[in-house]
């Protein structure tokens, strides 16, 4: 299903008058490069080489053409990957927790104070927290289930007590709204500004210590 979604989206404008025998190497070269620059994106056309490769492999099997060309097709260049700003280092422990203390002692209101204190306890993506639902929430249990963004998988995570308390109190304040974290944005929850802006308020230097740093 996702090779066919990325097929219709990408190749078959393309390629959809071209019998297969007369697809060369440097075509698909050229799509892949063109969808890597026009779009600014990076697995696709990684993912799309390996369709390529599965296509091509059946249809010499079928006999709809002699050769698996595409595996001649080269490796894009990946861009250089930056890790956003983080405290990582066991010497810089101080600091860190320094950090945490600013978080715990916000002024904020519950939404955002809630959202900053689980930020560094529950190890998510910064959009899946922020649009964290009740119903993702199993309090019998301690747990907290959702489909991460990236990848599309259920992601399972232990809630410690800590956690639980802080959850239980706002639901005393949002429990009634489908998010923990409603907001009056579209998508009906805090935004990233939101919580970025709530975590330089506690004096946290988000070039230091980044949001999706923790």
């Amino acid at each position: 299903k996702d090779a066919f979604g990325r097929f219709k989206n990408y190749v078959f404008p393309v390629f959809k008058d071209i019998p297969i025998k007369e697809v060369k190497t440097t075509h698909l070269e050229d799509l892949l490069r063109d969808i890597q620059n026009e779009y600014n994106i990076h697995e696709t056309p990684r993912r799309l080489r390996q369709d390529f490769i599965n296509v091509f492999k059946y249809a010499v099997k079928r006999e709809y053409c002699d050769n698996n060309i595409a595996r001649e097709v080269g490796r894009l260049a990946l861009p250089q990957v930056e890790s956003r700003p983080a405290i990582t280092e066991r010497k810089r422990i101080d600091e860190f927790g320094l950090v945490i203390y600013k978080l715990y002692n916000n002024t904020e209101d519950i939404v955002l104070s809630t959202a900053i204190k689980l930020l560094p306890q529950l190890f998510a993506r910064p959009k899946e927290l922020r649009s964290m639902r009740w119903s993702d929430i199993d309090f019998k249990h301690a747990e907290w289930s959702y489909k991460m963004t990236k990848v599309s998988k259920q992601r399972l995570v232990p809630l410690s007590s800590q956690a639980i308390v802080l959850l239980r109190e706002l639901y005393k304040h949002t429990g009634e709204f489908e998010y923990c974290f409603p907001a009056n944005t579209l998508a009906g929850y805090i935004n990233k500004d939101h919580l970025s802006g709530a975590i330089r308020n506690c004096g946290v230097d988000t070039n230091v210590q980044s949001v999706h740093g923790f």
